[in-house]
């Protein structure tokens, strides 16, 4: 077995949808909606400077980097990096921590934060989102989607690798705080998953 077939086993038994392939997604629903999304977060990439904020496997990077000027991917799991690098050439990945970007101050037009910001700590979104708004250029939009707490405070949460899910009032709160301009909707009417963008403070 190739070292790129043994990581992918790996992923897969762990079933971690986020860090997934589209292609091993196992409801038709989760991977429709995961390439929906793919596709509109791909038409604001045209001609950008973009960072892949948690790139799991690296697939929407290296989708991305068919548009963009450039794509950079990082992702704190080692060895999803060294799948993204055996599988995809073009993008660059890197092995590093959200709330500690190394990238210059003002370097990408857009980032994009999908299905990430639930896994961190109150504490590590903020650290997080400083980042994403330090690393923006002036004007820099950031792209996320992320699950809602729609019900109260003492549900139960399912997934064991969450850490937090917002209110649309919660989210906001905290996007407002590092960001101009912040619009919030809810994938379609049914759903309590959120899109989020935030504009860069000049």
């Amino acid at each position: 077995m190739s070292r790129i077939e043994d990581l992918e086993k790996k992923f897969r038994v762990q079933g971690y949808r986020e860090r997934n392939e589209p292609g091993w997604i196992i409801t038709d629903e989760w991977r429709e909606l995961t390439l929906k999304e793919a596709s509109q977060i791909k038409a604001m990439c045209y001609g950008s400077d973009v960072l892949d904020l948690c790139c799991g496997t690296g697939w929407l990077s290296n989708m991305l980097s068919k548009v963009a000027n450039s794509v950079s991917g990082i992702d704190k799991c080692a060895e999803a990096i060294e799948y993204a690098k055996l599988k995809y050439k073009a993008p660059n990945y890197f092995i590093m921590d959200a709330t500690e970007l190394t990238f210059r101050n003002n370097v990408f037009d857009l980032v994009v934060f999908r299905e990430a910001i639930e896994h961190f700590t109150c504490k590590d979104s903020m650290a997080a989102l400083e980042q994403i708004s330090r690393v923006l250029k002036p004007n820099g939009i950031l792209y996320g989607t992320t699950g809602s707490r729609v019900t109260p405070l003492n549900e139960i949460e399912k997934n064991p690798f969450h850490e937090r899910l917002f209110t649309r009032s919660e989210l906001m709160g905290l996007l407002n705080t590092y960001f101009n301009r912040v619009e919030i909707n809810y994938e379609h009417a049914s759903s309590p998953r959120m899109e989020f963008k935030s504009w860069k403070k000049k």
